[in-house]
């Protein structure tokens, strides 16, 4: 049981890593069009 929950807060990181560098993504994008 404890491994599924570390295995789970691992995947919400790893979720809020790729949010961030999509942001990121998003953000170059938008600097590079003006």
């Amino acid at each position: 049981m404890k491994m599924l929950s570390l295995i789970f807060v691992m995947v919400r990181l790893n979720l809020k890593v790729v949010f961030c560098k999509l942001d990121d993504l998003e953000k170059a994008r938008n600097v590079l069009d003006i």
